[in-house]
């Protein structure tokens, strides 16, 4: 739990801090026009993509889609939570915090979580007491130095040993006064109708940090064939297998420093890969990349290499991986192993040199899709080479990059032996399919969607109208007024423009909180990557409210127009299937309905031709 500050403290401190001055600190900035612009250091680029507008007080990446305002920047290049960049900003800006006053409900789930941090730093010294100096942890001692590891990335990494015991670490942790209610609820013991014994025997541990160094939970593996071999510390108030990374706390600066991340599967892959100089190492703690995971690292690279077993599992799991990072916006390869083989025995049985070539010839995601598309058919059949071309289109259509999209059908129409204009027909038939009449599509059928989420293209009007009209109210408090009054919130078609209207109404009849600028609604979504996003695009360009003639009410009109029309085509299409089924009842119903509308409908037109 981080700090909480008030509303108008975190404003006073975005309010006298400049933007400019914070970005120039990480990024070679050059005057353009009213803006300033530089290589963006979120991901790699040698033509500047990377966007501040002082006006606005907002970042952004025509390349990556990554924008906010100060906060966010500082977050995301300095990896902070929220009040850690208010905190930093207000030391430089000269302004004193306010002392916390936490909620009693807030203060007991900072409490809990506080006893459980200070539980597993108990269990760690526990076990790597065990495993360093008691007697009883000579055995794994010995196991870890077979495999080839050393003293100093044992005690770097915090390896321990939980003793052949029922009640080792219980014992251990009552001599600390801990209760068993938190013990159990760090998932270190676990109680029964018998009474309460150690969730982990007989294993080694490896403690599980969070990016701060916090250890949130541990996995145990164990030394001899017994089942399971890895244990890991179930779901509690700390640990979310799916949300942490293994090592990341270790390897965040190399990760950095390389711009890239090795991605592996295990804990013995990220010991071996660090003690041979592989630092920007981490583990999946288990098979698949989920989303989280994937977040936390973009906070450090874009790029990630993944190095999983060359097994069945392996390689499903390395494809999974490869869409969730990829649908993040990484530039992600993947590392080819040899088969029967991982990233810890590459390292032991052929060295550095042998894991530096494999990562300096690492398969692009299409590379890699193709070589897994040709294994798994028999491309010397007509069917075989139809199936491999198949399984790789939906791929080959996400590739932007015309140049890159060439390339790989290329290489794709080589590799299977079939000519390259073959691949593009199917490509174009697979695209056509795939097309589904939206919102932005032109008259003529093209698709138009971009990067920034269409905001550049061919807008319907009446979601140009919705996105203006959330301009607009941010400017003006009648706006807001207005709005609530004469627009209902089932008329918005747009999701985002509905929740943000929601909050912004909610925080001002609620709270009284008015909300008055692009910086400061960037602020209110921080923990809602999409909406925030949302903003600072819909801010950011002008293109699309650029004409002088549309107000309010050209907002309003268009909107509400919209919303009656497509009423009207959904009762109609209810009117067919009542006539050929002959519900008479509900037809004179829907007539009905559909009469009112059309009556809105005129007065709507006849309203807006007595204001012209």
């Amino acid at each position: 739990m981080g700090r909480w500050f008030p509303d108008e403290v975190v404003e006073d401190i975005r309010d006298r801090t400049d933007i400019v001055n914070i970005v120039s600190e990480y990024v070679v900035l050059k005057k353009q026009g009213k803006n300033y612009t530089g290589l963006c250091p979120f991901h790699v680029e040698n033509t500047p993509s990377f966007t501040v507008n002082p006006e606005k007080q907002l970042f952004y990446c025509f390349g990556c889609g990554v924008g906010g305002n100060v906060f966010t920047f500082l977050m995301k290049i300095e990896n902070l939570s929220f009040p850690e960049a208010v905190e930093r900003l207000a030391e430089r800006a000269g302004i004193s915090l306010p002392r916390q006053e936490f909620s009693p409900a807030v203060k007991k789930k900072k409490e809990e979580r506080e006893r459980l941090f200070r539980i597993n730093r108990l269990a760690a010294h526990f076990y790597q007491t065990i495993l360093a100096r008691h007697p009883a942890g000579k055995e794994a001692r010995n196991y870890l130095l077979s495999r080839g590891l050393t003293e100093e990335i044992i005690e770097h990494f915090g390896l321990g040993y939980a003793p052949d015991s029922w009640d080792g670490l219980l014992s251990y942790l009552r001599q600390k006064n801990i209760s068993q209610e938190d013990m159990v609820k760090a998932g270190l013991i676990v109680s029964s109708g018998k009474g309460y014994y150690d969730r982990f025997r007989n294993r080694i541990m490896f403690p599980i940090h969070d990016e701060r160094g916090r250890i949130l939970g541990f996995g145990g593996r164990v030394l001899d064939g017994s089942l399971p071999k890895y244990l890991n510390t179930p779901e509690t108030v700390l640990f979310h297998k799916g949300k942490v990374l293994y090592g990341l706390p270790l390897a965040a600066s190399a990760i950095r420093r390389h711009d890239q991340a090795i991605v592996v599967e295990g804990y013995m892959d990220v010991l071996a890969a660090h003690q041979y100089g592989f630092t920007n190492t981490v583990a999946s703690l288990g098979t698949a990349l989920t989303v989280e995971q994937g977040k936390l690292l973009r906070r450090f690279t874009s790029n990630v290499a993944i190095g999983y077993d060359a097994d069945t599992a392996g390689a499903k799991a390395t494809l999974r991986g490869l869409d969730v990072l990829r649908d993040l916006g990484f530039q992600v390869k993947v590392i080819a192993l040899p088969e029967g083989m991982d990233p810890d025995d590459l390292l032991r049985q052929r060295g550095t040199e042998a894991m530096e070539h494999l990562i300096n010839s690492a398969l692009t995601l299409m590379e890699y899709k193709l070589e897994q598309a040709i294994a798994a058919h028999d491309t010397n059949t007509v069917t075989g080479k139809v199936e491999a071309v198949n399984s790789i289109l939906p791929d080959l259509a996400k590739i932007e990059n015309s140049i890159a999209r060439q390339s790989y059908v290329q290489k794709i129409a080589e590799r299977i032996g079939i000519p390259g204009e073959a691949v593009y027909q199917e490509l174009r038939k697979y695209i056509r399919k795939k097309a589904k009449p939206g919102p932005w599509k032109d008259k003529k059928g093209k698709n138009r969607d971009n990067n920034n989420g269409g905001f550049l293209n061919v807008i319907p009007g009446h979601i140009r109208a919705e996105w203006t009209l959330l301009r607009l109210m941010l400017e003006d408090p009648e706006v807001r007024s207005r709005v609530r009054e004469e627009l209902p919130e089932e008329m918005l078609s747009d999701a985002k423009v509905r929740s943000i209207i929601r909050i912004l109404s909610s925080l001002e009849e609620d709270y009284g909180r008015k909300v008055s600028d692009a910086a400061e609604l960037v602020d209110l979504f921080r923990e809602e990557e999409d909406l925030q996003k949302f903003v600072v695009q819909l801010f950011w360009n002008d293109n699309f409210t650029s004409e002088k003639s549309y107000s309010v009410e050209d907002c309003l009109y268009s909107i509400k127009l919209h919303w009656f029309e497509s009423q009207v085509k959904e009762i109609q299409e209810k009117i067919k299937e009542a006539e050929s089924e002959n519900r008479e009842e509900e037809l004179v119903g829907l007539l009905k309905e559909i009469e009112e509308l059309q009556k809105s409908i005129y007065h709507l037109k006849s309203s807006r031709q007595t204001r012209l």
